[in-house]
């Protein structure tokens, strides 16, 4: 094709991005701060029906996408202060992704390493192995909430996508990483490492409109935090402090249309840190290595491989639908009655929405809110990198796949030491 569809998908959600192009997509929505919608510049046109070839099927075992980023050229977000980014732009995207989209800058200094100027960027300081490349993410630390440092890199899988889909990649927390500075009590904040998306239409019409993609076409969507401020429990406030990792959200029926449409489907507690009421039950085991505890709740400076699997609930409705997430191989979280579509499920046209579309759009990393050093603190010390490292999507693989070496887990997990090879999507 001339033009892939990941691109046209990049298109699609950078217009929306930009003021006026519609209002069913803000930025606030894609940054998940359920901030109002735009005022639209003129009346949206009607959702089309796109003419839909016939579904290609998706192989029962493959990798769909993998990149180690060592043949990716240098790449740095384009971001500037006080303007949010997307592409299409000045800057493409890094090689064999589709889009990219960036929160402003808060604190941009001439003075700063340029290489800590931007949220995102690409290149050989800290990969994986010590050769090579990787993707930094330097997330910028503020004084409260509603100073989302993020956005991410995005990969289109394709029309419909598998149905079941793992999703992994190695991730360094630096020992100065903190969600809390030394001598402070505060431990607020949240951070997410991924979404997963069903994207309800093919994009095989390039006069589509952004404006016609709304949230309701873009659903369900699996939200991955890492870290999270427990603020309620099944709608009811608790008592504070109550954090947890490994918290999942999903946007999704019945109101698909904002971000006030989320569910949490299930959380994963930090140990007790001594704080009051600190502790869900059932706690993680101690030895968890990537759970910040004690004082700064920081890194272990140390290479760990983040899974996770999602799978579609079999018709509207049914509830089995599941999600997993592992921690160096190792199950951390699960929810196994997940009605991703549901039996009233509707798209933007009123369409009544089927699961046989699967899980196609991948956002990597995501948005981070951390309150460890104040503003005032000054532009080094609130800025802190996370490191990412050889990523993989891929459908379920059978023992006797080449992929595997004989090593693969009876659900179809790829051993742990497998090595990425670079396998972009046709």
């Amino acid at each position: 094709m001339a033009i892939r569809e990941g691109a046209l998908l990049a298109a699609i959600l950078t217009a929306v991005l930009s003021p006026g192009c519609g209002r069913n997509l803000s930025l606030g929505d894609l940054l998940n701060q359920d901030q109002p919608d735009p005022a639209p510049s003129s009346s949206p046109s009607p959702s089309p029906s796109p003419s839909v070839s016939p579904v290609p099927s998706v192989p029962s075992s493959t990798i769909l996408f993998s990149d180690n980023f060592d043949d990716t050229p240098d790449w740095l977000s384009p971001e500037q202060q006080g303007t949010n980014i997307s592409y299409p732009g000045t800057t493409s995207p890094p090689s064999k992704w589709d889009a990219y989209r960036s929160a402003a800058l808060r604190f941009p200094d001439p003075a700063d390493d340029p290489l800590r100027r931007q949220h995102f960027v690409i290149n050989g300081e800290s990969p994986r192995g010590g050769t090579g490349k990787a993707l930094t993410y330097n997330v910028e630390s503020t004084s409260g909430f509603g100073a989302w440092s993020g956005g991410g890199i995005m990969k289109y899988l394709g029309w419909p996508g598998p149905r079941e889909l793992f999703v992994r990649f190695w991730m360094n927390v630096p020992s100065n990483f903190c969600w809390q500075s030394p001598g402070t009590s505060s431990k607020s904040g949240s951070g997410k490492l991924m979404r997963i998306t069903s994207l309800r239409r093919p994009l095989s019409n390039p006069a589509v409109s952004p404006a016609d993609y709304p949230n309701a076409d873009t659903s369900p969507t699996l939200i991955c935090n890492w870290y999270a401020r427990l603020q309620t429990s099944n709608g009811v406030p608790t008592a504070y402090p109550k954090y947890a990792v490994f918290d999942f959200e999903a946007r999704r029926a019945p109101n698909y249309n904002t971000g006030l449409g989320q569910t949490t489907l299930g959380s994963k507690p930090f140990p007790n840190d001594g704080q009051p009421g600190a502790v869900l039950s059932p706690p993680p085991a101690a030895t968890s290595p990537t759970i910040p505890q004690g004082q700064g709740w920081c890194g272990d400076g140390k290479w760990h491989l983040y899974e996770y699997y999602v799978k579609m609930n079999s018709s509207p409705g049914a509830t089995d639908g599941i999600w997993r997430v592992y921690l160096d191989n190792v199950l951390q979280g699960e929810m196994t009655n997940v009605d991703w579509v549901m039996s009233a499920a509707t798209d933007s046209n009123g369409t009544a929405m089927t699961t046989a579309t699967g899980w196609n759009v991948i956002w990597w990393p995501d948005n981070m809110n951390i309150f460890s050093y104040p503003e005032t603190f000054g532009v080094s010390g609130t800025r802190m990198p996370l490191y990412f490292d050889d990523f993989t999507a891929y459908a379920p693989m059978n023992p006797s796949d080449p992929e595997c070496a004989g090593n693969c887990t009876s659900d179809g997990r790829l051993p742990l030491n497998y090595v990425v090879r670079n396998v972009d999507t046709p």
